[in-house]
């Protein structure tokens, strides 16, 4: 491949509106010129090709000019002349290339602002293809700019034209785009790219931003690409402050699950560390010290709500501890106990420190689980009901846990289930071995463990959470905003109110200390029961849930994930399953009558709304709604219109599509609505709606100012997140009953049940005759998820496929079938937690001889 033949345009020749003033460079995609636009009398930026650009050229950068955002350089036109062949309009930007800096913060400053830009492009579904400095400049007031997004592929597609040794653009399926240097490893193979490409890129930029070096530079081209794809990059060095060391070793990994699964928490993560740092004055060593004020602080009133976990790989998610003095973060050690393929939570140690117990999610049903360190996981139960809180005996010999409202037991060795207690919700057992504490009505009693008369101990607020001592002095217990220190047998209470909702407390030795986990602050922390304050030893960005200290009080082992949510696309009749969205919050996806794009919808986060986004996997979004707390989205059937339901449930709302704003259609006084569908005609719309707890399938007129009317013969299992479906037909209104799926007519007139099977989400096909069903099967045999479909007239059902969703998959909602009638929209929940195991922080100091006379 040879470099871009010149062509050189002279100041003052014009490119339709556009004079050129002088050249600034050139690049892969051509040369770029500092040019004049003559209807706005702006300085405009324009690139030039030799080749003419294609209509999938311009068709992506009409996309990328959708984006508006200031971290990301915006194209205003493109177009074509007698002079070039093809041509880019863009933003001028007075600024250089991005290239290393002299302190940590300003590359913090530099790697926040890219990660933003970053973000930003690929919630719109566009990839940048080749990142590298030369496409990052950096104005003279700090400001990143990101160049040619999304265009790298398209523009050599169209050119056919690339940078000497260093561009690769080669246009067949399976061959290469993007510069060598900074490609990732399924670039350099020629695989599909995806946003984690693009993170790899970051990657790559930030190492070299931070040591100056490119991490897989060889001597030639294709010497780079293999060690790109096999080769791992040199460690970087000591002066990289810890925190930023462990993003970019995980931006570098060469399998893209290992990276962010997205870029926001990227982004957040970069963020929070900037937002930490407090860098020493000591340049010359390039030294970040990461340190912060010594922090000792009484819990103060527990917030309202927990937020979403976001830990993932917890490593490099972890940011600054707040612990006193700042300890050396190169001490702390994480490593996961478990392999993150399905729901795993809840650790707590054995009684010799070498296994831990949990629970995790296999075919739908929450088991317990033990694993020893080093070893492969052991399920010990197989049972037809979620079980819960797992604990062992003294002796390592049985683990106990809650099912069905009852304590059972199971040997650690694996054997049959036994129940211990019935009728209760939390217990914890004594170091004596024969001593159960456990809640019933929200009292704490204590009874023999072999099931003889228990005792009331308490009377307190307590909804759980117990955990004796290991002296068998106390008995901590979670209340409602606080949590409680019990003497054992007798004493006083002592409260303590959080301002964070605390998770299973677990003791340390001392028998002072408990290790808390704070999930909304996302921290671990020390609880000094003696003083009532807390030491945070590690503080992230996100959540941290369900803490254990091991009973040598060297190690915490704690769940952490996120709940995620993916939009995808499942076949008819093969169940085939494809993603179009995934590793964020994007709800309740709806295809547009034309079958060419799709709404859905962003509940929360930093750009919550409603989306409008292209088919097919290189589509790109916009937001038409900018909202809080909206789920459910609906096309009308002429596409002019949409309903959505704002605030969490509590409005209807209807949109004009082409413009005008939204009206409100219902509000329910003290209660909410769900399940929204339009019927056929566009008239009506169909949904289940609760006042004061008592639940109706109703119908409204899509006109504001109308009243819902209650269809009598409707009986609704409101739980399940299934839509109140018109059918196309305008006969039936499917909707979820406590029996399966009923039918009942618009009229309300008349109903029957079509299937017993509680379908989580399910359309009927084009012309009414079949019901498509996704059932979660957890207790029959067969696939855990299964495609499903019903005849409308006769009843008679039929299983179509089984469905590939991951096993993290625990909800399914929506279902938007394609005009087509060969595929259907659904959405659905993951919860990705795993367990890590922190070591190498401060445990607790043994009490000295003044605490033990300070507690007489």
């Amino acid at each position: 491949m040879g470099k871009v033949k010149s062509m050189l345009l002279n100041p003052g020749t014009r490119l339709g509106p556009y004079e050129i003033v002088a050249p600034i460079g050139a690049g892969g995609m051509g040369e770029v010129f500092k040019a004049r636009d003559t209807r706005l009398d702006r300085i405009v930026a324009i690139k030039i090709s030799q080749a003419k650009f294609s209509e999938r050229f311009e068709r992506e950068a009409r996309a990328v000019a959708a984006l508006n955002h200031p971290n990301i350089c915006q194209i205003h036109d493109a177009g074509s002349s007698s002079d070039a062949p093809g041509y880019l309009v863009m933003e001028f930007v007075d600024g250089s290339p991005i290239g290393p800096v002299d302190s940590t913060r300003k590359l913090l400053d530099l790697a926040v602002q890219i990660a933003d830009g970053l973000t930003a492009a690929h919630t719109a579904g566009i990839v940048h293809r080749d990142l590298k400095p030369d496409n990052i400049l950096v104005t003279r007031e700090g400001r990143v700019k990101i160049l040619d997004f999304g265009l790298a592929k398209a523009a050599a597609t169209a050119a056919g034209t690339a940078e000497a040794t260093r561009t690769m653009g080669i246009t067949d399926p399976g061959t290469t785009v993007g510069t060598v240097n900074y490609m990732s490893p399924e670039q350099a193979r020629g695989m599909d790219l995806t946003p984690q490409s693009d993170q790899f890129s970051f990657g790559v930029v930030l190492y070299e931003l931070a040591t100056g070096n490119r991490p897989f530079r060889r001597e030639s081209a294709p010497e780079t690409m293999a060690a790109i794809i096999r080769e791992e990059a040199d460690p970087l060095p000591a002066h990289v402050p810890a925190l930023l060391r462990w993003i970019i070793e995980r931006l570098l990994a060469k399998e893209p699950p290992e990276r962010y699964d997205s870029t926001r928490d990227l982004y957040r993560e970069l963020k929070h560390v900037r937002d930490h740092l407090s860098e020493s004055a000591s340049a010359a060593q390039g030294v970040a010290s990461a340190s912060a004020a010594k922090r000792s602080r009484v819990l103060a009133p527990l917030a309202a709500a927990v937020a979403c976990l976001i830990v993932g790989a917890a490593a490099a998610s972890l940011l600054l501890p707040q612990t006193a003095g700042g300890p050396d973060l190169a001490h702390y050690k994480f490593t996961a106990l478990t392999q993150g393929e399905t729901t795993e939570v809840d650790p707590q140690w054995s009684p010799d420190g070498k296994s831990v117990a949990y629970r995790a999610q296999t075919h739908g049903i929450t088991q317990i689980f033990t694993r020893a360190l080093g070893s492969d996981a052991a399920q010990l139960t197989r049972s037809e009901q979620d079980c819960y809180y797992p604990f062992w005996s003294p002796d390592g010999a049985i683990v106990y846990y809650l099912s069905g409202g009852n304590l059972w037991s199971v040997p650690a060795a694996g054997g049959a289930a036994q129940i211990v207690y019935r009728d209760l919700s939390d217990a914890a057992l004594h170091p004596d071995g024969k001593t159960l504490a456990f809640v019933r009505d929200r009292k704490i009693w204590i009874g023999p463990l072999n099931g003889g008369v228990a005792k009331e101990f308490w009377q307190g607020p307590a909804s759980g959470s117990l955990n004796f001592s290991p002296d068998g002095s106390k008995l901590a217990a979670i209340g409602i905003g606080s949590v409680w220190v019990l003497p054992y047998p007798s004493g006083t209470a002592r409260k303590f109110d959080v301002e964070d909702e605390i998770m299973v407390p677990s003791w340390f030795p001392d028998s002072r200390h408990l290790g808390v986990a704070e999930p909304i602050h996302g921290a671990l922390s020390v609880f000094d029961v003696a003083h009532g304050t807390a030491r945070t030893i590690v503080a992230s960005p996100n959540a941290v849930l369900e803490s254990s200290v091991s009973p040598d009080g060297k190690r915490i082992a704690f769940s952490s994930g996120r709940p995620e949510w993916d939009i995808l696309e499942i076949s008819i009749p093969n169940g085939q399953v494809r993603t179009l969205i995934s590793g964020g919050v994007s709800v309740w996806a709806d295809w547009a009558p034309s079958g060419s794009h799709f709404l859905f919808s962003v509940p929360a986060g930093e750009s919550p709304g409603i989306f409008d986004r292209q088919a097919g996997e290189e589509g790109f979004s916009r937001r038409l709604v900018e909202a809080d707390g909206v789920v459910e989205v609906h096309w009308s059937p002429d596409g002019k219109r949409f309903i959505f339901s704002s605030n969490g449930g509590e409005k209807l709302m209807l949109v004009n599509a082409l413009g005008g704003g939204s009206v409100v259609l219902d509000s329910p006084p003290a209660g909410w609505l769900m399940g929204m569908s339009w019927s056929p005609d566009g008239e009506w719309i169909s949904y289940v709606r609760q006042i004061n707890g008592r639940q109706n399938l109703v119908k409204i007129r899509a006109t504001p100012g109308a009243a819902p009317e209650v269809l009598a013969n409707a009986k609704v299992q409101a739980r399940r997140k299934s839509v109140a479906l018109w059918s196309p037909t305008g006969e039936w209104i499917a909707y979820p009953a406590p029996d399966g799926i009923d039918l009942v007519s618009p009229d309300g007139k008349s109903g029957r049940n079509l299937t017993a099977r509680k379908f989580q989400a399910y359309s009927f096909s084009r012309d009414g005759s079949q019901l498509y069903g996704i059932f979660h099967n957890t207790k029959g045999p067969g696939a855990q998820w299964q495609l499903y479909s019903v005849s409308v007239n006769g009843g008679a059902q039929r299983l179509l496929a089984p469905v590939d969703l991951p096993p993290t998959a625990d909800l399914v909602v929506g279902s938007s079938l394609h005009p087509d009638g060969k595929r259907f929209l659904v959405s659905i929940a993951k919860f990705p937690y795993r367990i890590m195991m922190l070591e190498g922080f401060e445990a607790p100091r043994e009490r000295t001889w003044l605490d033990r006379l300070m507690r007489r």
